[in-house]
């Protein structure tokens, strides 16, 4: 029986090129990658990562009062920060309450001023929180592919996009300030168009600030005219705040991984952290799905705040008997002083 035996013969130059074009490439790589961080980076903070030159203004320049911030979207807007002020300034003199809400905030944008917050020690921060503020939000793909095997029992396929998020919180991704990664085209089309509007708003401003104390709450004329006059209940609508309200896990949802990372800040530094719901009409408990929905929206929030030992108060269905609303989830001014009252009662029980 004859053997026969084969040597492979590698040519050393060869090796030499091959790694020099995979060295050539990584180096590319990393050229390139550092270009476009740097040109993202720059547009984060050249805009001011979705804080205004009010925002910052007002930071850099509050007094060493003792303050009483008061943040969330629209909806708590009305909220009086002079009456609240004046309202625990006996039992708790020398306070100062601000409302800092803004039009259309989220927790997903309202983590890019935490700092500033923070640095400027308030006594207590009081988030207001909607359904729109950890209302899962739709998204295009397939998911998790559920299939049924022979027994007609239902098996999830592992979907790669889920396991790769959770490895992304897991590690701290979220943490790191590198969230502009995850969609570098829309990051770029937003901070550039951002340039551009707030050059505009330099030469334009029709604004009107409504109260004392809220410094980032600008109205038109008729945007004050639809808060002040009551919305006829025939035309208050349908409310969509509940409507297919879903809530999605915490690793992959920003908003709810940027509050809890708000209120893990603000608890390092010392700072208390209140949180409560705001209102809406009577219009979003009609059915047994909007029922539904307001159980699933209070077990998420109550669960965050018993995991971070905090204060949740309930009131979005505090002011179901009132009449004067702009839609189904703004009270009129005119209602503004009975929900703040009820803030001012929160603030006197927690200090």
């Amino acid at each position: 029986m004859r053997l026969t035996s084969y040597c492979l013969i590698i040519n050393p130059n060869s090796l030499n090129n091959n790694g020099k074009i995979i060295f050539t490439v990584l180096v590319s790589f990393v050229i390139a990658f550092s270009i476009f961080y740097t040109t993202i980076y720059f547009l984060e903070n050249s805009t001011s990562s979705n804080i205004t030159s009010e925002e910052l203004d007002f930071y850099s320049n509050i007094s060493t009062e003792k303050k009483i911030f008061l943040i969330g979207s629209s909806e708590m807007l009305i909220l009086n920060a002079t009456f609240i002020t004046e309202k625990i300034s006996d039992k708790l003199p020398d306070h100062v309450v601000y409302n800092l809400g803004k039009p259309s905030d989220l927790p997903k944008v309202r983590i890019n001023s935490i700092d500033h917050i923070i640095e400027s020690e308030p006594k207590i921060v009081l988030y207001g929180i909607g359904f729109r503020d950890i209302k899962k939000i739709p998204e295009g793909g397939f998911g998790g592919l559920v299939i049924k095997d022979n027994l007609g029992i239902k098996k999830v396929i592992v979907d790669p996009k889920t396991e790769f998020e959770k490895i992304l919180y897991n590690i701290g991704f979220y943490k790191m300030g590198l969230a502009f990664l995850e969609n570098p085209k829309f990051q770029i089309l937003t901070n550039v168009k951002k340039i551009f509007e707030e050059k505009d708003a330099e030469k334009l401003d029709m604004g009107f600030r409504q109260f004392p104390n809220t410094p980032f709450y600008k109205m038109e004329t008729s945007d004050i005219e639809k808060k002040i006059n009551q919305t006829p209940i025939d035309q208050i609508g349908v409310c969509h705040a509940l409507k297919n309200f879903e809530i999605e896990e915490l690793h992959k949802d920003r908003n709810l991984v940027s509050l809890e990372i708000m209120i893990e800040k603000l608890k390092e530094k010392n700072i208390q952290v209140i949180l409560f719901s705001t209102p809406l009409h009577k219009n979003c408990f009609l059915d047994k799905k909007s029922i539904s929905a307001n159980e699933l929206f209070e077990t998420a929030v109550m669960k965050l705040a018993q995991k971070h030992d905090i204060e949740f108060y309930p009131l979005h269905k505090s002011y179901l008997d009132y009449e004067l609303w702009s839609d189904t989830h703004h009270l009129t001014f005119q209602n503004s002083f009975l929900f703040s009252d009820d803030i001012a009662k929160i603030i006197e029980k927690e200090i």
